[in-house]
């Protein structure tokens, strides 16, 4: 049986590939190294492997080929040995609407030999102490998604993996989502998140991996890959965005859709940029508005994802 190493990243992923019966192959030869604390982002259109990815890590399916470890640990083969220091949100957990929010936990902390103590401070790492005796069915979203979260941590973990906490939250439980996962963090422990929300990402996480067709295409510190997009795109407000774009390209301009209403995003260099306007403005077409495009991790992703699809 193997044993966790102190000297082994916290996950080491080698040439991992998965391939179903069908004939789909969701991860190809990827490679993923994570050696300690820290947020680190997992992004990909759909599609992509990300959730694959993440259950071959967690044991849930066998790789077809391939190494996945944490801790230094194959999790193919002893996923035992360390998986008291493994928390994971990959879904909802089934809490029952009836029972108050700490019940709920309790009974889960039973199962698996957790003091009640340790349920107390889980509700209230997450921020939901005050909030424990409350039935679990008046909870809105962004409480019950960190109520999950504090399931993820009744063993104390130093890894928790999740896999799309924010989604299908509102603004408030975004924001509730995004503050718990940067405390964690901060508090040594290490986050492997999945999320298609790539603001949010830019906001949360210290470093991102993303991936195209089941393959590693970059990774490094946020801040650093986000700056590979800077300035690289003209954002065009303009009411009649199809007719525009038309103009454009015609005029041999580089130009697709805005990630905003009635935007475009044309390709050239900042200093060229007054071209846009004679060009649209000959066409009989008058931009409202002009802008360098700022440093985004959106823009990057695009570009490394370009015809893949959507997140």
């Amino acid at each position: 049986m193997e044993t966790p190493r102190a000297d082994a990243p916290v996950i080491d992923v080698r040439g991992l590939r998965k391939e179903y019966r069908n004939g789909v192959v969701a991860v190809d030869d990827l490679d993923i190294t994570i050696e300690g604390a820290g947020v680190h982002g997992f992004l990909g259109p759909n599609g992509s492997g990300k959730t694959t990815t993440i259950r071959c890590l967690l044991g849930l399916i066998r790789p077809s080929a391939g190494d996945v470890r944490i801790h230094g640990v194959d999790t193919t083969t002893s996923l035992h040995s360390v998986i008291d220091r493994v928390g994971a949100l990959v879904e909802t957990p089934k809490f029952f609407p009836n029972f108050s929010g700490r019940k709920n936990l309790k009974l889960l902390a039973g199962v698996i030999g957790i003091p009640d103590r340790r349920v107390e401070e889980c509700l209230d790492i997450v921020g939901l102490g005050e909030r424990g005796k409350d039935r679990f069915g008046t909870y809105s979203l962004g409480m019950k998604q960190r109520l999950a979260v504090a399931a993820t941590l009744l063993k104390d973990p130093d890894l928790i993996v999740l896999d799309e906490p924010a989604n299908g939250l509102d603004p408030a439980g975004i924001v509730e989502i995004r503050q718990l996962i940067r405390s964690l963090g901060e508090q040594g422990k290490t986050i492997f998140v999945s999320s298609h929300q790539l603001g949010e990402v830019q906001q949360t996480c210290d470093e991102v991996m993303i991936i195209s067709k089941g393959r590693l295409v970059r990774k490094g510190p946020v801040a650093e890959i986000a700056s590979l997009g800077a300035g690289q795109d003209q954002i065009v407000s303009i009411p009649n965005v199809p007719e525009a774009m038309a103009v454009l390209q015609q005029a041999g301009y580089k130009v697709r859709p805005g990630n905003e209403p009635n935007t475009l995003l044309v390709q050239i260099d900042p200093t060229q940029a007054g071209g846009i306007t004679k060009t649209l403005a000959d066409g009989g077409h008058y931009l409202q508005g002009l802008r360098t495009s700022e440093a985004s991790l959106e823009s990057v992703f695009l570009e490394l994802t370009r015809g893949e699809g959507s997140l």
